[in-house]
């Protein structure tokens, strides 16, 4: 999908561990496999609220990389 090589990419420009890369990136492809998103470029933010507010996490770390890769998507 190319809006993950671009997302990655500028996640490389501004100097993000791999780690992070790897992480953020994994949670926007789990974004958009579970709200069945066909095209990135038509997402709204009430869609990620409705996503970020209904979601379980397993720990406030896992919170805040979830909350950290969609804002970074949504900018």
């Amino acid at each position: 999908m190319k809006v993950l090589e671009v997302y990655t990419r500028k996640l490389r420009y501004k100097r993000y561990a791999e780690r992070t890369i790897e992480v953020y990136t994994h949670y926007l492809q789990e974004f958009f496999k579970n709200e069945n998103i066909k095209d990135p470029h038509q997402v709204s933010q009430k869609q990620i609220e409705d996503y970020l507010e209904n979601r379980n996490y397993k720990s406030t770390s896992q919170q805040n990389q979830i909350i950290g890769s969609l804002k970074l998507f949504a900018k």
